[in-house]
């Protein structure tokens, strides 16, 4: 007997309408992809030649339009700060540091939160490697501890929205 609420009745899902709803999904992301493919080429085609015109003359408006051009989509892609941390003398990776970023107030962009008061921490994998995730677009203090190593604080790493910002931090052992 399936339950009832009111007047509503609830059915469960079987798993032949959940493959249906994922093979729906798939096909909707290709006539999307499909969509977006000809105003693409139109851009690369006539207005990228365009703009590579003003080079010469005006590099900055030409290095903001490609940044620019470039889509995220912030529901689905991370603004993430990742990287590995390494012992200056030996340049083996360092396991087990803590790095942590902690957001500096007002440098989040337009529409984005402000990173002031955001504290994100890891620790390295047995590869040295880190990634601090999920952060608000902004500017970040980076600090990383190890037993046995001096603290490095990098100042001012910026974190561009829906990309992953790239910081490779070498320590010193004391």
């Amino acid at each position: 007997m399936v339950p009832s609420i009111g007047r509503q009745r609830i059915r469960s899902t079987t798993a032949r309408e959940q493959r249906v709803a994922i093979g729906n999904r798939k096909t909707q992301l290709a006539d999307l992809a499909a969509l977006f493919k000809d105003p693409d080429a139109i851009l690369k085609e006539r207005m990228d030649k365009l703009v590579n015109n003003f080079k010469a003359d005006n590099p900055d408006f030409v290095a903001d339009y490609f940044k620019n051009r470039i889509i995220i989509d912030p529901a689905t892609t991370s603004t993430k700060i990742k990287g590995i941390v390494t012992d200056k003398a030996t340049e083996k990776t360092i396991k087990g540091a803590t790095v942590t970023a902690n957001g500096i107030a007002g440098t989040g962009g337009a529409g984005t939160p402000d990173p002031g008061g955001v504290t994100v921490s890891a620790k390295t994998s047995a590869k040295g490697t880190y990634t601090l995730k999920p952060l608000p677009p902004g500017d970040y203090d980076i600090t990383v501890t190890a037993p046995g190593y001096t603290d490095v604080t990098e100042p001012d790493i910026h974190a561009t929205l829906g990309t992953n910002n790239h910081l490779d931090v070498d320590m010193e052992g004391i």
